[in-house]
C-alpha cells in the first residue's frame, strides 16, 4: 500500500484473522483494560469471517477455564454475526463442544438456530440434550416439558440421576414440578432415597420459593 494508508479491512482479515494471531488477541484482552478491550474486540468484528472461526476453533480448544470464559465472553460480544459460524460447529463430534456452541446461540438471543436446536434435544449426550432443552424452553413456549420430563425420569437410574443433578447445575427451572413429583411418591424401602436425596439438592439450587409447601412431607 501507498505510505500513510491502511491496507483493505479484507486484506487485513487474511493476513490476520489466523489462529495464532486470535489467540494473540485472546492475551491482550487479558491484560488491557475495558475500553482497549472494547477496540480488541471491534478490530476482530473487523477481520473477516476467518477471524470468528478461529475464536471458535480456539474456544473449542481451550482447556485453561479462564481462558476459554475469556474466549466465551468474546465470541459472544460480535453479536448475531457469529451464528452461522456457531451453527457449523454444532455437528462436532465432541459433547462439550457442542454444548458451548448451543450456550453461545443463547446469549446471542439468536432464534434462527431453533430447528436445529430441536434436533440436538434428542442428542445422545445428556449434558448436550439439556442445554439443548433449556435454550428451547427460553425461546419457545410450545415446546413440550415432556422432554425435559423424559431426562428426568429415565429408565436408567444413573441416567435419571445425571439429568437430575444437571437441572440444578443448568438452572432450569421448569423442571421443578418434575422434581416435586419425584418426592411426592412415597419410598417406604428407600430404593429410590439417592434419586430423592438429588432432587432436594436440585430444589436448592433452583431456589424457587413455590417449590417449600409441597415438599412438607
Amino acid at each position: 500500500t501507498r505510505r500513510g494508508s491502511a491496507p483493505p479491512v479484507s486484506m487485513v482479515g487474511r493476513r490476520f484473522g489466523t489462529r495464532d494471531v486470535v489467540r494473540w488477541f485472546i492475551d491482550v484482552l487479558a491484560s488491557v483494560s475495558p475500553e482497549r478491550g472494547a477496540g480488541v474486540q471491534r478490530l476482530i468484528g473487523e477481520l473477516g469471517s476467518a477471524a470468528p472461526r478461529s475464536l471458535l476453533i480456539a474456544l473449542s480448544e481451550e482447556d485453561i477455564r479462564s481462558r476459554r470464559r475469556r474466549v466465551f465472553d468474546l465470541v459472544c460480544s460480535l453479536g448475531p454475526g457469529i451464528v452461522p459460524e456457531v451453527i457449523s460447529f454444532l455437528g462436532d463430534e465432541r459433547w462439550y463442544v457442542v454444548r458451548n456452541m448451543i450456550l453461545v446461540l443463547r446469549t446471542v438471543n439468536d432464534r434462527t438456530s431453533l430447528p436445529a436446536i430441536r434436533t440436538i434435544a434428542q442428542h445422545p449426550d445428556l449434558r448436550v440434550r439439556l442445554e439443548a432443552i433449556k435454550t428451547l424452553l427460553a425461546f419457545d413456549t410450545s415446546v413440550p416439558r415432556k422432554l425435559l420430563e423424559e431426562a428426568i425420569n429415565d429408565r436408567d437410574p444413573k441416567m435419571a440421576e445425571t439429568a437430575i443433578a444437571l437441572v440444578g447445575n443448568y438452572g432450569i427451572k421448569e423442571a421443578v414440578d418434575p422434581l416435586l413429583q419425584i418426592l411426592a411418591r412415597r419410598d417406604f424401602f428407600g430404593k429410590r432415597r439417592p434419586l430423592r436425596i438429588l432432587a432436594m439438592k436440585a430444589l436448592g439450587e433452583l431456589a424457587a420459593p413455590g417449590a417449600l409447601p409441597q415438599r412438607g412431607h
